[in-house]
């Protein structure tokens, strides 16, 4: 899937691939130290599934204006 996105998600087309985490836990260490507009997330990640971190991501003032797109 990763490289799948890799393919797509190029200069190309408008975009950075500015980061990728191995885990959730990670997923959310970038997003607190990177400035995101988009963040993708694996529904089934490791320590931090997708759908819990999409929910952290969204209660958190700092972070809430990251667009999320789920994949699974």
């Amino acid at each position: 899937m990763l490289g799948l996105l890799k393919s797509i998600l190029t200069p190309e087309f408008g975009f950075e691939l500015v980061a990728t985490a191995k885990n959730g836990k990670e997923a959310e260490t970038l997003a607190r130290s990177t400035k995101f507009e988009v963040m993708t997330l694996d529904i089934h990640m490791p320590d931090i599934d997708g759908v819990m971190l999409s929910r952290m991501i969204k209660a958190d003032p700092a972070l809430r204006h990251i667009a999320l797109l789920a994949l699974s």
